[in-house]
């Protein structure tokens, strides 16, 4: 994984933010991730340099090395005198050029090491998958919190349409002479009641758009917002073993025991021998002036060169008890990371059982509240008509219409839950991709811009 997982698509775009696109900037932005990601790519680098040791190894070395020397042997007239003592005196001058070529021929240990590497990469690359997946889900229950303020905020808006429709009413029939003026005052008192409803509604949802902003680093301009109608995510169907195999949740620690493993084939190929061969050329110019620096009679010239190949086997017999020692660790270390996988996969399928029970929990609720709300859409226009004929007084008017509100509410909540539900669902089955993100914003049959519920205040 050598690349960047996400891309920057560069600028929010104009008319709306949709989730896929809030992950790909926070996967940019997120400081976490991309330290994870960068540990990652340093951790890859560990397998080549292990690898490399498989291939020969070649060095060269050039050195000139001066030596100008006299020995003192007598002292006339307070004067420290030379004489020529052969090779003792004189000036020297050496110049050496070696060139070594190493190749290993058999070492069980190098192999296991380079095996050891590529089960640590493992590892890191399905920390790096869970880091990417805990960003995303966080991301998109920060998305769904945000949407479903919005949501909120326009179906209180709604709610002020419909309660003002019923002060309408009643002021006209107070006018008229039909009803009391306590009617059209009780109206008006509800429309006030849901006002501040909606004030603090949108206090909290410009809350969360701002923590939505901080996540991606960015100046949210507009969001998708959800149709305030009766849209449904569809269901998801879980294959229990095919989960199990694809979840994130257990691949950590799946790398892990395979990393133990190999760290114990580290230790236990520590037995056998190793072999390798040298091979090494050597050059050597040497160039000797006697003490008499005019003359030449005895100047010397060496040239020397030599060429050695040497192959060396290498066992080590007796280790004072390090070994057995070293591979009974890596054998605990194997075994406790077998047991961890056991506890992993025990709380995986805890907690897939427990999200399967509360997705299908909120899936019939959804499905229940659909319906019922639906019924008190029916109910609130029949009580207005009621009214407007005289058959009933303003208190079962607004009441309808309070019921039709706290109905709305609980679909909403319930739909929201339910993203989140499968949202969890997905994550320990390994299906939170971008199919799924894109039926999520697939749900959003319009745009409620921030623009829009912010100018609406």
């Amino acid at each position: 994984m050598k690349r960047l997982l996400w891309c920057l698509l560069g600028a929010l775009p104009a008319q709306a933010l949709t989730l896929n696109e809030a992950i790909q900037i926070a996967g940019e932005q997120d400081p976490a991730f991309q330290a994870q990601l960068s540990r990652t790519n340093a951790d890859q680098e560990a397998v080549a340099q292990v690898r490399s040791r498989l291939f020969p190894q070649v060095s060269f070395e050039a050195s000139r090395e001066l030596q100008e020397r006299r020995l003192p042997v007598a002292n006339i007239g307070g004067q420290p005198t030379f004489i020529d003592t052969g090779s003792s005196d004189g000036w020297n001058r050496t110049d050496s050029n070696t060139l070594t070529i190493e190749q290993v021929l058999f070492d069980s240990v190098l192999y296991a090491e380079i095996r050891e590497a590529r089960a640590g990469t493992q590892v890191t690359l399905a920390q790096l998958e869970q880091s990417r997946l805990d960003l995303v889900q966080g991301i998109i229950e920060d998305y769904i919190a945000t949407l479903k303020q919005a949501e909120t905020v326009a179906l209180l808006d709604q709610e002020i349409t419909s309660v003002r429709q019923s002060l309408k009413l009643a002021w006209s029939r107070f006018l008229d002479g039909t009803v009391r003026e306590t009617e059209a005052l009780r109206a008006e008192g509800q429309v006030l009641s849901v006002v501040n409803q909606r004030e603090g509604a949108l206090s909290e949802f410009q809350s969360q758009l701002d923590l939505l902003a901080q996540r991606l680093g960015k100046s949210t301009d507009s969001l998708m917002g959800m149709d305030p109608q009766t849209a449904v995510l569809p269901e998801f169907e879980v294959d229990e073993e095919q989960a199990e195999a694809a979840s994130p949740d257990l691949l950590v620690p799946r790398r892990q025991q395979e990393a133990a493993e190999a760290s114990l084939s580290v230790r236990r190929n520590g037995y056998y021998p190793t072999i390798d061969l040298s091979y090494t050329s050597e050059r050597a110019d040497g160039f000797r002036r006697g003490p008499d620096l005019g003359s030449t009679s005895d100047d010397q010239r060496e040239v020397r060169r030599d060429n050695t190949a040497t192959i060396t086997f290498s066992w080590d017999l007796y280790t004072g008890g390090n070994r057995t020692s070293r591979v009974r660790e890596a054998e605990a270390n194997v075994q406790a990371a077998g047991f961890d996988l056991q506890a992993s996969e025990r709380a995986w399928r805890f907690d897939l059982a427990s999200a399967q029970r509360r997705a299908r929990l909120l899936e019939t609720t959804q499905k229940s509240l659909k319906v019922a709300l639906e019924a008190f859409e029916k109910v609130a226009v029949e009580q207005r008509a009621a009214y407007q004929a005289g058959l009933i007084d303003i208190a079962t008017v607004l009441q309808a219409e309070s019921d039709l509100a706290a109905s709305r509410a609980e679909f909403v909540i319930a739909k929201y839950d339910a993203i989140l539900a499968q949202t969890e669902l997905r994550r320990l089955s390994g299906g939170l991709d971008e199919e799924f993100f894109q039926q999520i914003d697939d749900l959003f049959s319009r745009k409620i811009t921030v623009d829009e519920v912010l100018a609406s205040r």
